[in-house]
């Protein structure tokens, strides 16, 4: 009696055993495909292998799936599909029939729309009876004049060799020389070698990337220290159109680091499964040739510092900019906070010069509806009086001119 499932239990212990290796013995042939398979394709090139696999008498489900294998008499063919690549690996053993079948599968996936990426034509045999001093021969018989690469694999178990040159019919070549290799491990080394190819390549999409950013990079730096110098040199009033200017440029930075960021880290990834790939084939050295690691390093790592240098330089780029808007901003903000306490300062001085006139014009109209008051109030005591009560009239009056101003003020507050 067990707990439930984790709803992914079943899922993540499955992947270890995803896309098995196919076990190879010498005499054989392999034909080996990678197509560019990046979201937009993702639907079309499933209805293509669709198409191939059905050309071929199998019938493939409408809903994708990430591995098939399937035999065509003596002939395996493989499908495989990765987050940006998809494969087809055709294997079978020597001989005419095998061989047609081959050229029956070939014919099949050359109806493929690619974008293509990596075409081998893998040669086996059995190495038991050629010396390491037969190579030369070997090289020359199979790669011709070219320059080779090869070396021995699993601590001697087999030898491969190839010039990773394209040829004039779109394939490169490799020989994989069995010794004392067992099916399953020749399968996973040849797998190895084929994987390098197909990672070399994928990882080598961001160099074009990186050497047509690379002037812009510099373009850009050239502005920001442009604008960094005015920064120091202006006046309050340039200001805002240099914190435009750095908002472009901002928006530049941000919008090229965000086409290249992807890419640049897949490629990484990359370079890293070349370097695992290599490290398992556990080479040793054939008199005379490179081996798989100087070769693909060689050029690889250069690649793969120019990517990470152009990647780093775009986002120290972009925080510079920020740091310098920052400044900018700061700046501005200080001037727009003087300028505010010297508006408010000019403000306070006007609504004090304002109470100063209300209270003038307040004892001013004090004093004049005191005296339209008094005079009402005169007339209404020269009424009285002459009504035959005898009084003084002015001396009433003026009894009752600070009474009347008392009363006026008290009102007008």
């Amino acid at each position: 009696m067990l707990p439930p499932n984790h709803p992914l239990r079943l899922e993540l212990n499955n992947e270890v055993h995803a896309r098995p290796t196919e076990g190879l013995e010498a005499p054989a042939s392999l034909f080996y495909v990678v197509l560019y398979s990046d979201a937009a394709r993702r639907d079309a090139d499933w209805a293509e292998a669709r198409a191939v696999f059905s050309a071929l008498g199998h019938a493939l489900p409408e809903a994708p799936v990430n591995h098939r294998s399937i035999a065509i008499g003596d002939l395996r063919l493989v499908l495989e599909r990765h987050s940006e690549f998809i494969r087809y690996t055709a294997i079978g053993p020597a001989g005419d029939g095998s061989k047609s079948r081959l050229s029956a599968v070939a014919t099949e996936l050359g109806k493929l729309t690619g974008p293509l990426l990596v075409a081998t034509l893998v040669d086996l045999r059995d190495g038991r009876g050629v010396a390491d001093s037969d190579f030369e021969a070997l090289a020359h018989a199979d790669f011709g004049s070219n320059v080779v690469v090869g070396s021995n694999l699993a601590d001697g178990a087999a030898r491969a060799i190839t010039d990773f040159r394209i040829r004039e019919d779109g394939h490169s070549r490799l020989t994989f020389l069995i010794d004392t290799m067992r099916p399953r491990q020749a399968g996973r080394m040849v797998q190895r070698l084929l994987e390098i190819d197909t990672y070399r390549m994928m990882a080598l999409l961001a160099l074009p990337i990186a050497r047509k950013l690379r002037p812009a990079v510099e373009e850009m730096d050239r502005e920001l220290a442009e604008i960094a110098s005015a920064i120091a040199q202006t006046d309050s009033q340039k200001e805002a159109e240099l914190l435009e200017r750095l908002t472009r440029l901002e928006a530049r930075a941000q919008n090229a680091l965000g086409e290249c960021q992807y890419r640049f880290g897949a490629s990484a990834a990359y370079h890293d499964l070349v370097l695992q790939r290599i490290e398992d084939l556990r080479e040793q050295r054939i008199e005379g040739l490179q081996t798989f690691y100087e070769f693909t390093t060689r050029r690889l790592s250069p690649a793969m510092h120019t990517c990470r240098t152009t990647a780093s330089s775009l986002k120290e780029l972009s925080q510079r900019i920020a740091q310098t808007t920052d400044l900018l901003a700061t700046r501005i903000e200080i001037v727009r906070e003087k300028q505010n306490r010297e508006l408010l300062a000019s403000m306070a001085r006007r609504a004090k010069l304002q109470l100063q006139m209300q209270r003038t014009v307040e004892g001013l109209s004090i004093v004049a509806i005191t005296y339209y008051i008094m005079g009402l109030v005169g007339y209404a005591l020269k009424g009285i009086k002459g009504a035959g009560v005898d009084f003084n009239v002015d001396l009433v009056t003026g009894i009752l001119i600070p009474v009347a101003m008392a009363a006026v003020a008290l009102g007008l507050k």
